[in-house]
C-alpha cells in the first residue's frame, strides 16, 4: 500500500508518464492486490478440498463420519468454485477439470 501511495505522488509529481492520474495509479495498484488476494484464496480452498477428499478415502469404512466429510468436500468444492470465477480462474476448463476431483461417492450404506 505504500508502495501504491509513492507511485501516486509520482504520478502527480509528472515524473511518471504512464499509469493516469495519481488516483488511477493508486486503484490499479488496489485492483492488483484485490485479485493477488482472490487467487490466494482460490488455492487455499483447493488444497482444503484436498485434504477433505482424502479425509473421505481415509473414512469409507465409518459410513457417519465420511457422510460428513463428504457434505463438508461437496461445500468446500462449491465455494472453490465460486472463487475461481471471482479470480477469473473459471474460463480455464482444464485447469478446473484437473485440480477439482470429483468428491467420493457412498458405496453402500
Amino acid at each position: 500500500m505504500v508502495q501504491a501511495e509513492i507511485d501516486a505522488i509520482t504520478a502527480r509529481k509528472g515524473r511518471q508518464t504512464t499509469g493516469g492520474s495519481p488516483g488511477d495509479v493508486m486503484m490499479g495498484k488496489l485492483e492488483h492486490e484485490f485479485q493477488v488476494e482472490r487467487v490466494s484464496n482460490a488455492m487455499k480452498l483447493e488444497e482444503k478440498l484436498r485434504s477433505l477428499i482424502t479425509k473421505c478415502s481415509e473414512n469409507r469404512g465409518d459410513t457417519e463420519l465420511f457422510n460428513a466429510t463428504r457434505k463438508r468436500a461437496l461445500a468446500a468444492r462449491q465455494d472453490l468454485i465460486v472463487q475461481r470465477e471471482a479470480a477469473g480462474m473459471a474460463k480455464n476448463a482444464a485447469l478446473n477439470a484437473e485440480t477439482v476431483e470429483d468428491v467420493p461417492i457412498p458405496t453402500s450404506m
